[in-house]
């Protein structure tokens, strides 16, 4: 499958869930039942400039300035929906439960469809570098975890599971709210559970909230949040790829025999 067919398949997988999701809500009343007074609200931080918001399907805003913080008050206790969509840019869904959290904030991650990607010659002196230096970024494991720029949460990966682990290791009083599953809060979270083995981890750009995984053809990015939908957004698809990054936005890949550069 070519790579244009690949995106127009997955947006299309996004939209079915999101009909079925909306559907399945409104079928159990949740995002009509009433519950209480209007006190609750939902806080979305927006990273690109002309970005749309939308609430229970509804155009509610349009984003001027990067990093845009939108802000929905007086909400009442039930389940909303929210979106944001822009131009070039896959879409980042969420069904968000506020019977059970009255505040709620969001910082929505958004991978360009069309990403540079370089091809680095066998024949360039930096072939045989960057490819050294990918095999080199060992996987983190729970007795070599690997933690967040902003030192707040470390991951690692469970190869007997093939499973990928959160912890909060920040200030206990600023614990966000994706660390509360369910309405119960932990310091510790199960992100992902596969079939087959996680080849490379590493955090989404200098983000707590996101990592960059490659298993099986592709590398993705997948929120920590677990709450549905689990937002993830492809990056690369190849031959069972693995990468490293040397800085943030920045990825060295190694797919098959051949080494790529690509920026998100």
């Amino acid at each position: 499958m070519r790579t244009e067919q690949r995106k127009q398949s997955y947006i299309t997988i996004i939209a079915l869930f999101i009909i079925a999701l909306m559907m399945g809500l409104w079928s159990s009343g949740a995002l009509t039942r009433h519950s209480g007074p209007k006190n609750a609200s939902i806080e979305i931080t927006v990273s690109d400039i002309g970005s749309r918001v939308f609430l229970d399907n509804k155009r509610k805003n349009t984003t001027t300035k990067e990093n845009e913080v939108v802000i929905f008050k007086h909400l009442e206790s039930r389940v909303y929906t929210v979106l944001v969509a822009s131009e070039g840019h896959y879409p980042w869904y969420k069904a968000v439960d506020l019977t059970k959290n009255q505040e709620v904030e969001f910082t929505p991650f958004s991978v360009a469809t069309n990403l540079t990607n370089m091809t680095v010659p066998s024949t360039d002196p930096k072939f045989q570098s960057i490819k050294t230096v990918i095999h080199k970024d060992i996987l983190p494991t729970k007795t070599g975890k690997r933690r967040s720029a902003n030192g707040n949460v470390d991951i690692w990966t469970e190869l007997s599971s093939n499973s990928i682990h959160a912890e909060w290791v920040g200030n206990a009083v600023s614990l966000p709210n994706f660390f509360c599953p369910l309405g119960a809060c932990t310091n510790h979270i199960i992100i992902f559970s596969g079939k087959t083995p996680i080849r490379s981890l590493d955090f989404y750009k200098n983000r707590d909230d996101a990592v960059i995984l490659a298993i099986e053809n592709s590398i993705s990015v997948l929120e920590l949040d677990i709450s549905p939908p689990q937002n993830f957004q492809p990056i690369f698809t190849g031959d069972s790829p693995k990468f490293h990054q040397p800085e943030s936005g920045i990825l060295f890949i190694q797919s098959g025999q051949a080494i790529s550069v690509v920026r998100y």
